[in-house]
């Protein structure tokens, strides 16, 4: 390998302006790919997917209604808040937010009513017509009827005057009930019909904007468009705003500030190394290589990736703080040496060998059901790969061999004098040492499956998240049931026949849940409804309505004040189908439950004030074609993932970095003495986790493999010093290489988005750990070991 590696320099060097010139324009036109590429701000690259989950599951969790939504909250102290909401979502109303509800309909009051009442026997259950017989009971009427009075004589009375003539005895109020939203501890206000807390100091506003919720450009659109809105309400007017589309523009926002922060404070910090620790014109060149190779890396994720996740780029600083070590290694050992195939003699294996853990660690992360960490993989894979190539054939084009005294590179691999038996036990203890508080550490790690908490909230969304969730009572934590029917034939019949089961199930159960079935039944259960109210009709009918008409004189109606309830109650009722119920603009609620894709038709029914199922009625769900998807069950099989991802990418990357070792370094005492650093960094990087409490998410469990390969390389580095394989030079390439190891993951500390911090924050201290075992810890244990015995311990 170092022969081909030095063969194919040596025709460089012959060539050396064409190679240039061709390095430079494939470099140049990666920075343009590269400078093109947008970043994906959307959060569902965190979500796994893996074989034990079905694919339609995620389908199901996108497909949401219910998600896709901004929840408005309008408080304001003097009773107003439902005036306040109904002029907020006419001015919400628009191209980018056609759907805004604040009450169950978004027609006029009596306009609605008339079209309701056309279907009212469709949209009662069998058990509410039946509980309709004592509303004609003559105590009931005349109860009703004075009601009805006062409300006339009031200074609504005129609104009203349609909706009593059209329902004297209440039969609306139990459709209304059907319509409310039933996850919420509102109450219909009597006055305008919208939807209010208990106390009546606050007003329900739900939107559903046109544009998905994963784009970024569009939310922004969408949020400013709310801002604008909302801004004309009084001063005094609470709003609290809460939902997914606030969350993707607070993400993409903070996003691309970390990447205008972060990356060029990297690239600052590791400036400032390259000054302090490598005075010299030539040194310049290698500043060429982590940013060349940062390009390379980005164009090549973009080609193999549809889309790059911000995330995974504002890992920018961090590939720039690993890509560098190679040319700085390369630097020392060039510039030590009057010949670059001498040097090379002397490079080539330690980098080859951190070039093959470093890589297995980054290959490790293909493994994940994460795609976010499958993206860092193709990221990081190419930019160490790419860094190699340019250490190796692009570097010594850009620098003049060194003349002069030069740093000798013994070629024994190892000192004269045998390691002594004792003495080796030294370092094969630390080792053992280091391994076992990284396995025991291990297994005392809790895994955090919430990817909430890797998405940016700032103080204010936290703020009004939890005053909606106290106002309105809810739990925060999302549980539903999805039910999906093929497009063919008679799917949405069948849809909605399973749909209704579900409901019956949880009712049945005693589990309170809101869903389309209400609104939509099915045929089946329609032509049940119709049968009962015919019954109910031929029960009541002429009877109470001639015992109408006779107690009304009594609170000065007249016998004709209510003709049009009598024509609704005597005509014959109608079934109604899904084009009559859009026809209805009942606003949201439908929406809110029913979904579809180019597969399959999706009802959703929403648990209401909890996020789990007892065990039997899940199965009986599930039998009758639901699928249960709820937060914690999601976290905890989220936290699963991480597990297994942390440990199947440490394993991988430790059997990599043993057969690398084993390769380069086969005697056991040298074999450990390598394995020191690396050791030691598991260790503190364990240990930080387990001191500091914090629950290890998907980003550390990145962390932990990478710690393994970069704390390996010092290793391997600094063992090939230790042995005269490369020049003295070599100890100080290790300290700046870590250094800018350091500045990269150093400088994710200023990230405000938490996945960007977490893998900063859990990194640096497990490599600053290898360092400082690679630099004092290493070569001591490696000087008692291989020391010649003196007559004293002979004796």
């Amino acid at each position: 390998m170092i022969a081909v590696i030095s063969e194919c320099l040596r025709r460089l060097q012959l060539r050396r302006k064409t190679f240039l010139v061709l390095w430079g324009l494939l470099i140049a036109a990666c920075c343009i790919y590269s400078l093109r590429l947008t970043a994906n701000t959307d959060i569902q690259v965190l979500i796994p997917q893996n074989k034990d989950t079905p694919p339609e599951f995620f389908a199901y969790l996108q497909n949401a209604p219910f998600l896709h939504t901004l929840t408005i909250t309008v408080g304001n102290s003097d009773g107003a808040a439902s005036l306040l909401a109904a002029a907020a979502a006419e001015s919400l109303r628009s191209s980018l937010i056609p759907h805004v509800l604040t009450s169950p309909g978004a027609a006029p009051a009596f306009d609605r009513l008339s079209a309701l009442f056309a279907y009212l026997p469709v949209l009662l259950s069998v058990e509410q017509i039946a509980g309709l017989a004592p509303l004609f009971s003559p105590e009931i009427i005349r109860e009703t009827l004075r009601r009805n009075r006062q409300l006339l004589l009031g200074p609504s009375g005129p609104a009203f005057r349609g909706i009593v003539a059209l329902d004297p005895l209440g039969l609306r109020f139990p459709l209304l009930r059907n319509l409310a939203p039933g996850n919420l501890p509102a109450k219909i206000s009597p006055r305008d019909g919208q939807v209010v807390d208990p106390s009546g100091n606050y007003a329900l506003i739900i939107a559903r904007p046109e544009a998905a919720m994963s784009d970024s450009a569009a939310a922004a659109q969408v949020m400013a468009a709310v801002r604008a809105s909302l801004s004309s309400l009084p001063k005094e007017a609470e709003v609290f705003i809460g939902g997914s589309y606030r969350h993707t523009e607070a993400n993409a926002k903070i996003i691309k500030a970390d990447l205008r922060r972060v990356v060029p404070i990297s690239l600052l910090l590791v400036a400032i190394i390259f000054f302090l620790f490598l005075r010299s014109r030539q040194a310049l060149a290698i500043v060429a290589v982590p940013m060349a190779s940062l390009c390379i890396a980005a164009t090549a994720t973009g080609i193999a990736q549809e889309n790059i996740s911000g995330i995974v780029l504002g890992c920018g600083g961090v590939i720039l703080g690993i890509t560098a070590d190679y040319a700085i290694h390369a630097h020392y050992a060039f510039s030590e040496t009057d010949s670059a195939q001498r040097a090379l003699r002397g490079l080539c294996p330690p980098l080859l060998a951190g070039f093959c853990t470093t890589a297995a660690a980054f290959a490790a992360l293909c493994t994940s059901a994460i795609p976010a960490i499958r993206q860092m993989a193709v990221f990081g894979t190419s930019a160490v790969t790419a860094a190699l190539c340019l250490s190796l054939f692009l570097l010594p084009l850009l620098r003049r061999p060194r003349c002069g005294p030069q740093g000798e590179v013994n070629a024994p691999l190892l000192p004269a004098a045998p390691p002594a038996a004792p003495r080796a036990a030294l370092t094969c203890a630390l080792l053992a040492l280091c391994v076992c508080i990284s396995l025991a550490g291990f297994s005392r790690l809790r895994f955090d499956g919430d990817i909430r908490n890797l998405s940016y909230s700032s103080p204010e969304m936290l703020q009004d998240e939890r005053r909606i969730r106290d106002i309105w009572g809810m739990s925060g934590e999302d549980a539903f049931i999805v039910v999906p029917e093929n497009r063919s034939g008679e799917g949405f019949e069948h849809l909605l026949r399973k749909n209704e089961t579900i409901r019956d199930i949880l009712r049945s159960d005693g589990i309170s849940a809101s869903s389309a079935a209400p609104f939509l039944p099915s045929a089946r259960r329609q032509k049940e409804r119709l049968e009962a109210w015919r019954i109910f009709r031929q029960q009541q009918g002429d009877a109470g309505l001639r015992r109408l008409g006779a107690i009304a004189p009594e609170w000065g109606f007249s016998a004709a004040a209510f003709a049009p309830f009598a024509a609704w109650f005597q005509k014959e009722p109608q079934p109604i189908t899904p084009a009559e119920l859009e026809a209805l603009d009942l606003g949201l609620f439908p929406r809110l439950y029913l979904a579809q894709t180019p597969e399959h038709f999706l009802a959703y029914t929403v648990l209401n004030g909890s996020s789990s199922l007892p065990q039997a009625t899940r199965h009986k769900a599930e039998q009758a074609g639901g699928v249960f998807i709820s937060g914690p069950a999601f976290r905890e099989r989220t936290a699963q993932d991480v597990g297994s991802d942390i440990l199947r990418f440490c394993l991988l990357t430790c059997a990599a970095v043993f057969c690398v070792t084993a390769l380069f370094f086969r005697s056991p005492v040298r074999f450990c003495a390598v394995l020191l650093p690396m050791a030691a960094g598991a260790a503190c990087t364990v240990a930080l986790f387990l001191f500091s409490g914090t629950k290890v998410n998907m980003f550390h469990a990145v962390a932990l493999p990478l710690v393994i390969a970069l704390s390996i390389d010092y290793g391997i580095f600094t063992q090939a010093v230790l042995e005269g394989r490369m020049p003295a030079g070599g100890r100080k390439g290790v300290l700046v290489s870590a250094l800018t190891t350091l500045a990269g993951f150093g400088s994710l500390l200023l990230a405000r988005h938490p996945a960007l911090f977490s893998l900063g924050a859990a990194v640096s201290g497990g490599v600053a750990a290898a360092l400082l075992t690679a630099l004092l810890i290493q070569p001591r244990t490696f000087r008692i070991c291989t020391s010649p015995r003196t007559k004293a311990s002979q004796g």
